[in-house]
């Protein structure tokens, strides 16, 4: 298996076993919770610190978007991330 493909398999490994899935209100939610100043889900822990949590990542959609239970913002877990780096990645899926 070329490092590329492999690379992609643990990524897909990763976010299948971090993913939660939200129900359209709660997408909603989320995102005006989001425009308020309110952001429930730190993507940054700063010097890999759980205890130093920010928000600094934004992804953009209208509310149409997520109608579809298709169409998901991820964020990833700290627990499996912050061995890695101290930014969390924020995956914005969106299908057709």
């Amino acid at each position: 298996m070329s490092q590329k493909k492999k690379t992609e398999s643990i990524v897909r490994e990763i976010r299948r076993k971090t993913r939660k899935k939200y129900s359209s209100e709660e997408k909603i939610r989320i995102v005006l919770e989001g425009l308020r100043g309110k952001e429930t889900k730190p993507t940054l822990f700063m010097y890999r610190k759980i205890e130093k949590p920010y928000h600094i990542d934004y992804a953009f959609a209208s509310r149409n978007m997520f109608k579809n239970d298709k169409n998901f913002v991820d964020i990833g877990k700290p627990e499996v991330w912050l061995k890695h780096s101290d930014h969390m990645p924020v995956i914005f899926t969106v299908t057709s």
